[in-house]
């Protein structure tokens, strides 16, 4: 298993490039039937600006798709994603964004070297793939952590979040 150990064959990790996430698009109201929105999309790191696209979503009845416009190093660009609507069981619509490279489903595309393209077609891991067992311990240690924290708990729940802590700690 390649499991915790790094992997040669990939180029980075989704959490380091910058993303267009159609959920986060369909929270602002931009994902409407029968309607044309735009807008910007930026990105920051370490609290600085780190890009900026701006993107026009058109969703007339057989024809959705995502304009997105940028420039990378001096060239302006403009790609066009295709959306595919899904029907969902209890009514509604999931969104996926075809990816221009590989045309898979996908509701996240990460941005790479000015590239729009599925996690696939970059050949991107999550971060989490690459850890060991001591990172998914620190981890799971951390985010105990953070809910102790985070308000106040009480009773059983603060006992149960405490026991995993210290559970997780007994572990490094």
């Amino acid at each position: 298993s390649t499991s915790g150990r790094y992997r040669t064959r990939n180029r980075g990790t989704v959490d380091a490039a910058c993303r267009i996430d159609l959920r986060f698009l369909r929270k602002r109201g931009a994902l409407k039937e029968g309607r044309r929105t735009s807008g910007t999309l930026s990105w920051t790191r370490r609290g600085e600006p780190s890009g900026s696209m701006g993107y026009t979503v058109v969703m007339d009845d057989e024809d959705r798709r995502l304009i997105l416009s940028y420039s990378t190093d001096g060239e302006a660009r403009t790609v066009t994603v295709q959306l595919e609507a899904v029907p969902m069981r209890f009514g509604g619509f999931r969104y996926y964004a075809l990816c221009p490279r590989t045309l898979r489903r996908c509701e996240v595309l990460p941005v790479v070297g000015g590239v729009v393209a599925c996690r696939q077609a970059h050949r991107l891991t999550y971060a989490s793939q690459s850890m060991d067992r001591l990172d998914r311990t620190r981890e799971r240690m951390e985010r105990c952590e953070k809910r102790l924290h985070e308000k106040p708990r009480r009773g059983r729940n603060r006992e149960r979040l405490t026991q995993a802590w210290i559970r997780a700690s007994a572990l490094l």
